[in-house]
């Protein structure tokens, strides 16, 4: 049946008759609904992503310090002569071996001072134990979260009615089975727990790997309390990670919560009038699929479908499924979608038209051809 003949197949319907065929209606409505979930807290997700582009600004601009080493050497074992070596050897004479008539000077040893580049301050090796608590956190967050968290929910309507309109008896038998949730099938455009772990522990990972980093493992870690340096109070990245190093410590969140439950709704009005209507509609295609006559009298007598009447049916049940089903649309905007799907279906009308018009006029331009051929075949 196309689009066009169902939707004549509705606009003859007549209020009348199907208050008549509501009030023989006797119904049975069963709704289940089964629903089991379990949920996670990913809020250290949230904050670990939250604090990782202030860890990654340190990590890539980190601050060292130079350490320098004095050592009084033998004078053939000194590799470089600085100021410090000879300001060293001037308040300590007794280092002087010989002082010849030139007044050159000949040290028996002399102060060698090696410096070189560190990242062992305090701030760095904050850095380094923060990362190691990091890890260690994740990889027992991942133990306890597993998958992350999962949903479902089942729903099930059983419809069953009879009734007995124009001499017949009409029965209905429907079962709709509804299912969403994290099993079911469908894309979903949200980046899952697993793989936003993975991308935050690729991000650790390679964070080990940096030169900064494996110059501190040696290092002697940091514990609580953390020392409030000015670097860490004032710097806004170190007072950001010091901040994910205090939610990682007081975080104690280990289980998830479940919920389950199967129940039956109690509120069955709600889906009565629909599903009756529904009832209605699927008896009113059966009659016109198997040929009668829908609006001829019925067994009650009753008169010839009044236009009017239908028109006030459809405009007051479009009214009624605007009102009841909460649609997220203005009124103004309801009404706009109703006559851009009218001006559609007009459209469609108007082309099945044209193409039926075109069909007749060819029929019509071969027939008169026949036609001028057979009068010519007699006149011959």
């Amino acid at each position: 049946m196309k689009q066009n003949e169902i939707l004549d197949n509705v606009k003859n319907i007549d209020e009348k008759r199907f208050d008549r065929f509501m009030s023989n209606k006797k119904s049975e409505i069963k709704i289940f609904e089964d629903l089991n979930s379990t949920e996670f807290d990913d809020s250290w997700l949230d904050m670990i992503e939250e604090c990782l582009p202030a860890l990654d600004t340190i990590i890539r601009n980190p601050r060292k310090f130079i350490m320098q080493e004095e050592e009084v050497v033998p004078i053939e074992k000194a590799k470089k002569i600085s100021e410090e070596s000879i300001r060293h050897l001037a308040q300590h004479t007794n280092l002087i071996q010989d002082i010849d008539e030139k007044g050159n000077i000949t040290p028996s040893s002399l102060l060698n001072i090696h410096k070189e580049e560190s990242f062992d301050i305090y701030e760095n090796r904050f850095v380094y134990s923060l990362l190691q608590n990091l890890k260690f956190f994740m990889d027992m967050r991942k133990d306890v979260v597993g998958s992350g968290s999962k949903f479902s929910l089942k729903r099930k309507i059983d419809y069953k009615a009879n009734t007995k309109f124009s001499g017949e008896e009409v029965k209905i038998d429907l079962n709709i089975e509804t299912h969403k949730g994290s099993d079911s099938g469908e894309g979903s455009e949200e980046v899952s727990v697993d793989e936003r772990f993975e991308r935050i522990q690729l991000i650790i990972n390679d964070y080990f790997s940096t030169q900064f980093i494996r110059e501190l493992n040696a290092a002697l870690p940091v514990k609580s309390p953390i020392r409030k340096t000015n670097m860490i109070l004032k710097d806004q990245n170190f007072k950001k990670i010091l901040e994910l190093w205090e939610f990682i410590e007081r975080y104690d969140v280990r289980d998830g919560k479940t919920n389950s439950y199967q129940k039956y709704v109690d509120d069955k009005n709600n889906f009565e009038d629909k599903l009756g209507l529904g009832f209605y509609f699927d008896y009113h295609l059966l009659s016109s699929s198997s040929g009668d006559d829908f609006d001829s009298p019925d067994d009650t007598g009753a008169s010839d479908v009044d236009e009017n009447q239908v028109n006030e049916f459809y405009v007051k049940k479009l009214a009624e499924y605007f009102i009841k089903s909460n649609l997220a649309l203005s009124e103004k905007e309801y009404v706009k979608l109703v006559n851009s799907k009218i001006k559609e279906l007009k459209a469609e009308q108007a082309k099945q038209e044209k193409k039926i018009r075109a069909i007749l006029e060819k029929q019509v331009r071969q027939y008169k051809l026949s036609q001028n051929r057979m009068i010519k075949a007699i006149k011959s």
